[in-house]
């Protein structure tokens, strides 16, 4: 699994975007961004991801942090993680959430966009053991890779000034060619422009 390489302080400025700025409506956030590659209890961070999203999908709409407080006062995650939980809260209310989200969101699209391709190739090498399976394999890689994948403009948009960056569609070609290349020839930190203690692209410290 991809991991995020994401530090808690840009970890806790998403979920400050999302439970106080306007991040749930723009993208699809994926709380398993923020579950690390062992496979250890869920992170807070995550399990604050998953009530937000879940409120989100049911009501169409953030919910207030009284609201919050009250989904997290309901949930129930044990004596144990209670003081944890409340320790990335008191930092989500403490974050400063920038009027200008959009380093936040192609941040966020990025993982969810590697994320997509990840499960793509899972789901794809099976098709190749079977008679004909190249063209279904095929198939799912190009849906996955496409601008926005699945058909959806919500992934596809190119990098903003200051990143050196490819756009989406040239960068999906570049994957396309060599897999295995692709995260080798664009680490994390490939902006040199930097916001407080992460990169403005790629959220890595």
């Amino acid at each position: 699994m991809i991991e995020t390489n994401w530090s808690p302080e840009f970890q806790h400025l998403i979920l400050a975007a999302a439970l106080r700025g306007d991040l749930l409506r723009q993208i699809p956030l994926d709380p398993e961004l923020f579950r690390p590659r062992d496979k250890g209890p869920k992170p807070p961070e995550q399990r604050v991801a998953e009530l937000a999203v879940k409120f989100y999908e049911k009501y169409k709409t953030k919910p207030t942090l009284a609201e919050f407080d009250q989904l997290l006062a309901e949930a129930r995650f044990g004596p144990e993680r209670v003081p944890e939980i409340a320790d990335v809260m008191a930092a989500v209310r403490a974050a400063p959430v920038p009027e200008d989200l959009t380093s936040i969101l192609d941040t966020v699209r990025d993982q969810i966009e590697k994320r997509r391709i990840e499960k793509a190739l899972f789901e794809s090498a099976p098709e190749l053991d079977k008679p004909d399976g190249a063209e279904r394999a095929r198939e799912i890689l190009a849906k996955a890779i496409a601008p926005g994948g699945n058909g959806s403009s919500a992934g596809s948009r190119t990098w903003r000034s200051g990143c050196s960056a490819p756009s989406i569609t040239s960068r999906s070609a570049s994957w396309w060619s060599s897999p295995r290349s692709w995260g080798a020839r664009l680490p994390f930190g490939r902006s040199g422009k930097t916001t407080g203690r992460w990169c403005r692209t790629c959220g890595a410290r």
